[in-house]
């Protein structure tokens, strides 16, 4: 609308300077949006838009479309439009992954923290503490667990097997087993085989 305004605004030949008015009934625009679309390159225009009756008589019958819409969607410039976004859409995701990646390296730098704010630091220094807690935390458990993709080597008492443990005053407490005590060559060879499993035990309160 703005650049038909503004094609439009001085007499052709006559005029220096034409002069556009943009009433915001809606709300005022975006200061970023208006200056992109007032200082910006001018896209070529497409028009071919003819007034007649029965336009004016659809419009009245169709309670749902209004002046706006049926002289959008009446000027070819419409199609020109809906082709150009089309033709645009590589280069728009282009600029969005790079600013996507752009906010990733910014959120992995340390934030701020001013002198004196002694519990922010505190807070972000527990925060990082956590993190890396549970990153180590996450290892032990892959590497604890890896026993149950090679196989059921040690057979029913193969790492990663749950079973009841009764010892001393535990009874029924459940357990998993982490290994043999020795490492895989001390792996019980078969019933009545003498041998020491290492297991983690959930002890009652």
């Amino acid at each position: 609308e703005y650049t038909q305004m503004a094609g439009r605004a001085g007499r052709r030949g006559l005029d220096k300077v034409g002069t556009v008015i943009q009433c915001c009934w809606g709300g005022v625009p975006a200061a970023l949006g208006l200056r992109t679309m007032l200082t910006g390159a001018a896209t070529k225009l497409n028009s071919q838009f003819r007034l007649t009756y029965n336009m004016i008589l659809n419009l009245l019958r169709v309670e749902d479309m209004s002046v706006e819409d049926m002289i959008k969607r009446s000027f070819s410039e419409f199609a020109t439009q809906r082709a150009l976004i089309k033709e645009d859409l590589p280069g728009t995701l282009k600029r969005y992954e790079k600013a996507l990646k752009k906010a990733r390296e910014l959120s992995r730098k340390e934030p701020c923290i001013k002198e004196g704010e002694s519990a922010i630091e505190d807070f972000y220094m527990m925060t990082q503490s956590s993190i890396e807690d549970t990153a180590a935390l996450v290892d032990d458990t892959n590497q604890l667990l890896g026993g149950i993709s090679r196989g059921a080597r040690g057979g029913p008492l193969a790492p990663g097997r749950v079973v009841t443990v009764v010892s001393g005053g535990l009874v029924d407490a459940p357990a998993m087993v982490v290994g043999p005590d020795g490492g895989a060559a001390a792996l019980p060879a078969g019933p009545g085989a003498d041998g020491a499993i290492v297991a983690l035990v959930l002890c009652p309160d």
